[in-house]
């Protein structure tokens, strides 16, 4: 469904890379998925905006230093893109 409202919006072109764990060989909210995240970057997690409906997965993303935001409805997408700082 996030996926459908990047493409709805043209948003992904905003991003440099988008990653979903659903087509990663790890699941969140392991460490290593957000590490591995990061080494294929080559950025430095404060660098970085994460957002998900999890709030394990957020705060795994807050403490390795992710800009980490929860969005539990995908409507409210853009509102979430927005806080992050975002502009579209």
């Amino acid at each position: 469904m996030m996926l459908h409202i990047l493409d709805k919006h043209d948003l992904q072109k905003r991003f440099h890379k988008l990653f979903f764990s659903n087509r990663m060989e790890l699941m969140k909210p392991d460490e290593q998925i957000y590490r591995l995240t990061l080494s294929d970057l080559e950025e430095e997690a404060e660098k970085t905006i994460f957002i998900d409906d999890s709030e394990k997965n957020i705060e795994t993303a807050n403490q390795i230093g992710m800009h980490a935001f929860h969005c539990t409805n995908p409507n409210n997408l853009l509102t979430t893109l927005r806080d992050a700082g975002i502009s579209f």
